[in-house]
């Protein structure tokens, strides 16, 4: 059997960076106990088996807890409600120790149970999350060995389910129990309240502003030292006004991505500082692989060599993000071919695709008006379409901007009837393995999801990506990706534009921003206002 061990407590809170040593003037009215970080997007559901992209983790990190944890950067696997764990020769089989005593918010006893409920609710209620597991488990996949032990039986070897495993929140079984109606698992409830073990306990909540939590005094690390007694998370869809509040203190902290003119004013303000780290975070533009213009091939490679890739990068963004390089994986995460050839900015290649297309494509369908979706408060997607709209221009092809919310972007993507022609957006590290960007864009079984929005499938793709899964040995993974890569950028099915960096703002007083890219720095106990 394949064993890991916990290592010692103080690894969970390693590698935190603290600006700004030197005695710092308290910003704000709010007392220094207090953080108040600011999101531009609502959250509507409280539910960790719900929502898989990057807001929730705000609520997530800090009220639940999980077997594993990733912390630091790059980030790394720690031991969380469970000691140990150990896994079958064939990656089939794996059993898990949890540490004893571990309490829930009500004072209810973490048990394998709990894991059990936890795994069989997010199969059976489906959402994002589940998206992640059921590809390889069933409901009865998790079963109780003992109080403080449980096996994960897979239906398939998967040599990277443990990097699955800090995606499943684990609830109080007993709590969700007590309030469930009609078999809905509790959702109705939890969409509202929380069940967790994190160290912060729900206080109040409200769809439209945000919520506050408090300390929660059975936190298995404890409150030695300093740590922030109660947070507040609220919504300012606006950039101008989050960046002002911050300046003025009236929040502490907000979203590490603002745009590079916002950013560079935060750096020069004395009440504020900047903390920047490299990210696993990739920037694309998604087209549409089943609904003609965008469902031709020359047609996506023709705005594939439009974008203005370099002027972007430099004029745009101000050099805070890098050239993707390895196109459906990030530059710094391994499995993407060094020699793999990407798209440069070529107008002519971009007409001689396009002339491709005319000849394939009927006039309705060449001449159809395309609409552009970038994410309403996030400047850079604005930023990209428009430049992708310029030059479409160029190229004599008319396209519409329009700006929604990710929540009204996100449920458009379930339907192949109304996903977009084009949108914008990210794809963040929800796990450590190149399947979390290639596997999951481009492989049939996420469709229906945001990671599957255009709906693209190709045959020796889906094969290849399948037996990546199932794969235990590094060296066989990393030439099955590099293949799926070679046949994947050609066909265009995004334009690869860049990965990110971050930029923690915050207020000048605030110490101890604990930076990982899964979730994106937003674990709070670890920090503190001087």
């Amino acid at each position: 059997m394949k064993r890991s061990s916990a290592g010692a407590a103080a690894l969970a809170f390693g590698g935190i960076f603290s600006p700004r040593r030197a005695s710092a003037k308290l910003v704000g009215n709010a007392p220094a106990s207090k953080f108040i970080y600011s999101w531009q997007e609502s959250l509507l559901n409280l539910d960790p088996h719900v929502a898989a992209h990057i807001p929730p983790y705000s609520f997530k990190l800090n009220m639940y807890g999980e077997l594993y944890r990733y912390q630091d950067s790059p980030p790394k696997l720690v031991p969380w409600i469970a000691e140990s764990h150990e896994a079958s020769p064939d990656s089939q089989r794996w059993t898990f120790r949890l540490k004893k005593g571990l309490r829930f918010h009500d004072g209810n006893e973490i048990t394998a149970e709990d894991v059990r409920f936890s795994a069989e609710r997010v199969l059976e209620m489906g959402k994002d999350v589940a998206s992640n597991f059921r590809p390889m488990m069933k409901k009865d996949a998790v079963k109780v060995i003992d109080k403080y032990t449980c096996q994960f039986s897979l239906d398939k070897p998967i040599g990277y389910f443990l990097t699955l495993v800090p995606l499943l929140s684990i609830v109080n079984s007993k709590l969700v129990r007590q309030n469930e109606k009609s078999g809905d698992y509790g959702a109705a409830w939890l969409a509202n309240n929380e069940a967790g073990s994190g160290a912060y306990k729900l206080k109040s909540w409200d769809p439209a502003t945000g919520f506050t939590a408090e300390q929660w005094p059975g936190w298995m690390y404890g409150w030695r030292g300093k740590h922030f007694k109660e947070i507040e998370v609220n919504t300012i869809v606006e950039i101008a006004s989050r960046v002002a509040g911050l300046m003025k203190g009236d929040i502490h902290a907000t979203d590490p991505y603002l745009p590079p003119d916002q950013i560079d004013k935060l750096k020069k303000n004395p009440n504020t500082q900047v903390i920047t780290v490299e990210t696993l975070r990739t920037f694309f533009i998604r087209l549409n692989m089943i609904r003609p213009p965008t469902s031709n091939v020359h047609f996506r490679r023709a705005l594939s060599y439009a974008f203005p890739y370099k002027e972007f990068i430099e004029k745009a963004m101000l050099d805070n993000v890098v050239r993707s390089k390895g196109g459906p994986i990030p530059n710094n995460m391994w499995g993407w071919p060094k020699d793999l050839k990407m798209y440069d900015t070529d107008m002519e290649k971009a007409k001689q695709e396009l002339a491709l297309a005319k000849k394939e494509l009927s006039p309705e369908e060449f001449s159809r008006p395309l609409t552009i979706k970038a994410i309403k408060g996030a400047t850079a997607t604005k930023i990209a379409a428009l430049y992708l709209q310029s030059q479409a221009e160029e190229l004599g092809l008319k396209m519409n901007v329009q700006e929604e919310t990710y929540p009204v972007l996100l449920a458009a993507t379930r339907d192949p009837k109304t996903t977009h022609d084009i949108w914008i957006h990210w794809m963040s590290s929800y796990y450590l393995d190149p399947d979390n960007w290639i596997g999951k864009m481009y492989s049939k079984q996420y469709h229906g999801s945001q990671f599957g929005s255009t709906f693209y499938y190709n045959e020796k793709v889906e094969q290849l990506l399948e037996k990546g899964r199932i794969a235990s040995d590094r060296e066989t993974r990393q030439r099955v990706y590099e293949e799926a890569c070679r046949l994947i950028v050609p066909e265009a099915p995004d334009l690869w534009i860049s990965n990110d960096k971050a930029n923690g703002a915050f207020t000048s007083d605030v110490r101890g921003w604990h930076f990982c890219d899964v979730g994106m720095g937003q674990e709070f106990y670890p920090m503190w206002r001087e």
